[in-house]
């Protein structure tokens, strides 16, 4: 698990022209042309003002379901090749083309409509009752405005009476949305969509800076691993999910932690714990691997005034609007009675369906609790062990949170793992990360047309998703486990037989 800070140096070195490879430029073609598929299929100009799905714009005819799946099967497969194609190869020798092409896939994905989650529009139903009245999101429902302002019917029936389940310092970024917006909502979610392509962007230059540190000749690689990943261009840009903004913070927390800039790791993890309380489980193992690297020296005093003040600042700049702890606190426990496609929620219906008896939630509340619990401490204690390890340790505690911790497994959550599998060196932990993102975004072609053209039932439509978006990588989990206890066992075997 420890970290390379040197590599060999690349193939092409620094100044020369990068060999002329068409499939490498073909591969960024095929991810614009996907892009552009989904443009013209689920176009955010001709629904921007609807609450719609794939199913309905498709009109659960065929063609939107052979298009889509089109496109995933293009960006999937144009991404690996682009990664392996880019392993080795400098900035200098494929900047304009790689700039170019992730600009034109940016705009194409900005005009797609959020055709599998409507959560951008629930953020500006939530965020105007922040700018236009004044009033706590994390507190107030849009369902208290339902019969005198039709702009809170964008946070859906189903949602208006439900707070903000994110931290204060949600609000605050949301704000200007809805504050710029003139009450159109096609402006609110435009400026939104806006925000999540520049954070997007913005990740991509901390990963290649990370991977400047830790891989170099792999750095462009691993930074167009994120720039074009299907998942990160679908929910981050096309469905403009917050995950981005949660990420941005905690990859240039590891940023500031491979450069030495100790006093602002804690900072900016406890900023993504305050955008969603996820990132509050990495703060341990990132304490107690600082206190290791500094030591007990004077430095360590120096950093711990600098985490305090910014610290605080940031407190202030979260809560200054409302200062509501309790509103937080309740609104982030809410959460643990969302119950979507997870192994526990199959288990729930099963139980329901087949009369068992169980009291799932009861007894999932306290596997839960005691998951998190454990993955917090295990972290804290990897990280005395060896503080190098900090970033392979916040990778495994977001991916086993995912897998064991949570009721509330959505195919977003994988930007996640994507994101710090590539602050890492590119191994199985990127392996990782593409089957879970892929499995994720998959399961859409399932739950859009496929469970409706067959009319399933509910144990049937839970079964399957979960093992569309699941399945995959725990068959992976197994797989690479078994092969290491071989491993382990033939080192063993081949130890025991030497001579004496």
């Amino acid at each position: 698990m420890t970290h390379r800070t040197q590599s060999p140096e690349p193939d092409i070195q620094a100044g020369e022209l990068a060999p002329a490879h068409p499939e490498r430029w073909l591969a960024g073609f095929g991810t614009v042309v996907a892009g552009l598929l989904l443009v013209w299929q689920f176009s955010f100009l001709d629904y921007s003002r609807a609450l719609v799905d794939l199913w309905k714009i498709s009109e659960g005819e065929v063609t939107g379901f052979l298009v889509f799946t089109a496109a995933v099967a293009m960006l999937t497969g144009a991404w690996l090749w682009s990664v392996r194609a880019l392993r080795g190869i400098t900035l200098g020798q494929v900047w304009l083309p790689v700039a170019g092409v992730t600009m034109m896939v940016f705009l194409a994905f900005l005009l797609v409509y959020p055709a599998t989650a409507i959560d951008v529009y629930i953020y500006a139903a939530r965020s105007h009752l922040f700018s236009d009245y004044g009033l706590n999101p994390t507190t107030v429902m849009p369902q208290q405005f339902w019969d005198t302002d039709p702009y809170v019917h964008y946070a859906s029936a189903e949602w208006a009476d439900n707070t903000s389940p994110y931290g204060p310092l949600w609000n605050v970024i949301a704000a200007p949305a809805t504050a710029l917006d003139s009450d159109q909502i096609e402006t609110a979610v435009m400026i939104f969509k806006l925000i999540m392509v520049a954070g997007t962007a913005a990740v991509g230059v901390l990963i290649y800076h990370i991977g400047m540190i830790v891989q170099p000749r792999d750095a462009v690689a691993a930074t167009v691993a994120w720039l074009w990943c299907p998942i990160v261009l679908w929910e981050g840009i096309a469905n403009s999910h917050n995950d981005i903004l949660l990420m941005l913070l905690i990859v240039a927390a590891v940023l500031c932690w491979y450069r030495g800039l100790y006093g602002w790791v804690l900072p900016l993890l406890g900023a993504a714990a305050l955008l969603k309380i996820v990132a509050v489980m990495i703060i341990p193992a990132a304490a107690i691997a600082i206190v290791m690297r500094v030591g007990w020296t004077r430095r360590l005093l120096e950093v711990a005034v600098q985490t305090a003040i910014l610290s605080l600042g940031l407190l202030w700049i979260s809560f200054v609007p409302f200062y509501d702890l309790r509103g937080t606190i309740d609104a982030v426990e809410s959460q643990r009675g969302v119950w979507v496609t997870s192994p526990v929620l199959l288990l729930d219906v099963m139980n329901r369906e087949w009369g068992w008896g169980l009291d799932v939630s009861g007894l999932f509340d306290g596997f839960s609790s005691a998951m998190i619990v454990m993955i917090t401490f295990l972290g804290a204690v990897l990280a005395w062990r060896n503080p190098d390890w900090l970033p392979r340790i916040a990778f495994e505690q977001l991916f086993w949170f995912l897998l064991l911790a949570t009721s509330n497994v959505r195919p977003w959550y994988a930007i996640w793992i994507v994101a710090l599998s590539l602050v890492l060196p590119l191994g199985m932990p990127f392996v990782r990360a593409v089957v879970l993102s892929t499995g994720m975004l998959a399961s859409y072609i399932y739950s859009a047309w496929i469970q409706n053209w067959t009319d399933a039932e509910w144990l049937e439509r839970v079964a399957c998703n979960v093992a569309i978006m699941i399945g995959p990588v725990l068959i992976l989990m197994v797989w690479s486990g078994l092969r290491t206890l071989r491993a382990w066992r033939a080192e063993g075997a081949s130890v025991s037989s030497a001579p004496m």
